[in-house]
């Protein structure tokens, strides 16, 4: 009686074991891609003054995307947000690039408030290679005048166009090695690298990327561990940096004033301002 208890007990575990695993595998871009967010916010809100409404081009899709162009630009930063917000609730830190003399593309991925289509991993590298072809087209800027950044899963795409691009330079703000492992860490009880569709593999990419890179991270980070940041620094060439941030996931908005001064020291000698160039 008591074996067969044990059997039974047994098959029930598995059977809702395998139920678990399934239900992640089938609902996998629903627990990746968190609901649409919108946002009333405008870019009048953050400073900005001057500004274009930009819809790009996606196969039968558009993505909207903001320019903030401004004369004499030093190179342009392609900006690519992280997830659970609009681009709208990243204006303060894109500010901060176009307050030391560049101008900004930010984009919001497929599915996401105005862009249009369905949100995975794909159609977020699709969107950030056509904001690469808008500012290398129709724009007309050289690779090496374009600074990438990417904030937390905002990496992923960034690495992605560095390391097929070749950028000027790569910054990251939180970037993990891989979804795969961010994921393992918040499931250990499930075959995550087995399941995962979506892997968003820096590790695997960031050895390629040959421009100079610049990581930034929080020690106390519990969404994306410091460790993450650490080890994908490690894989990365030089040159590059690695600097490490009070705070966690909200690292830029506990210490802005570091941020800002240690992405202007790594800009400077890469995209020399037009005072610098001057007489």
């Amino acid at each position: 009686m008591l074996r067969r208890f044990v059997l039974v007990a047994a098959a029930v575990v598995v059977v809702g074991y395998v139920c678990i695993v399934v239900g992640a595998y089938i609902y996998q871009v629903k627990l990746i891609f968190p609901p649409k967010p919108t946002s009333n916010k405008k870019p009048t809100d953050a400073g900005f003054t001057d500004y274009e409404v930009v819809k790009l081009q996606v196969a039968t899709f558009t993505s909207m995307a903001w320019m903030f162009p401004q004369d004499k630009a030093r190179g342009a930063v392609l900006f690519s947000h992280g997830l659970g917000e609009t681009m709208a609730e990243r204006l303060e830190m894109a500010k901060t690039f176009y307050d030391m003399g560049f101008s900004v593309l930010m984009y919001e991925y497929g599915g996401y408030w105005e862009s249009t289509g369905e949100q995975s991993e794909k159609r977020c590298f699709d969107d950030v290679r056509a904001a690469w072809t808008f500012l290398t087209q129709t724009k007309g800027m050289r690779p090496d005048q374009i600074l990438v950044f990417g904030e937390s899963l905002g990496t992923g795409p960034s690495v992605e166009v560095a390391h097929a691009m070749k950028p000027g330079a790569l910054i990251l703000l939180s970037p993990f090695t891989s979804l795969a492992d961010v994921a393992q860490r918040r499931a250990p009880f499930l075959p995550v690298h087995l399941l995962l569709q979506h892997r968003f593999d820096n590790a695997a990419k960031i050895k390629q990327v040959t421009c100079p890179v610049l990581i930034l991270h929080g020690i106390d980070d519990v969404i994306v561990p410091f460790s993450q940041g650490e080890s994908l620094f490690k894989l990365a060439n030089e040159p590059k940096k690695l600097v490490k941030m009070r705070g966690g996931h909200d690292a830029f908005w506990i210490e802005k004033e570091k941020f800002k001064y240690h992405v202007s020291k790594f800009v400077d000698p890469l995209f020399p301002s037009s005072e610098s160039d001057a007489p």
